[in-house]
């Protein structure tokens, strides 16, 4: 019980830094601030859920080297591919607006 105190206040802390980073990036950008902050607040629900199903607990129980292979049906890591891209566009966006403006 404790190990997995120790995993979700983890959990809740790269959360909370990640937030941070992303507020940091958008500024006063409120639209995408909010579509990232629904992604936030849903990923440890369907990482709970995810962790619940028989299929995950058989792919836990696995050799971790094949984790590579099941990325593109693992949902909390799909999750996660997802806001990096949504960030990675924000920051070439942000770099995109500044060179105009600067020109």
């Amino acid at each position: 019980m404790v190990e997995g105190r120790k995993l979700w206040g983890k959990l809740v802390n790269d959360t909370r830094n990640f937030a941070i980073k992303i507020n940091t990036i958008l500024g006063d950008n409120r639209q995408d601030a909010e579509q990232i902050a629904r992604y936030l607040k849903f990923f440890p629900h369907f990482l709970a859920k995810h962790l619940s199903q028989e299929s995950t607990r058989l792919a836990l129980d696995e050799d971790y080297s094949e984790i590579e292979k099941s990325l593109k049906n693992h949902g909390p890591s799909e999750m996660i591919i997802l806001l990096n891209h949504k960030l990675n566009m924000l920051k070439k966006k942000e770099k995109s607006q500044k060179s105009k403006c600067c020109i």
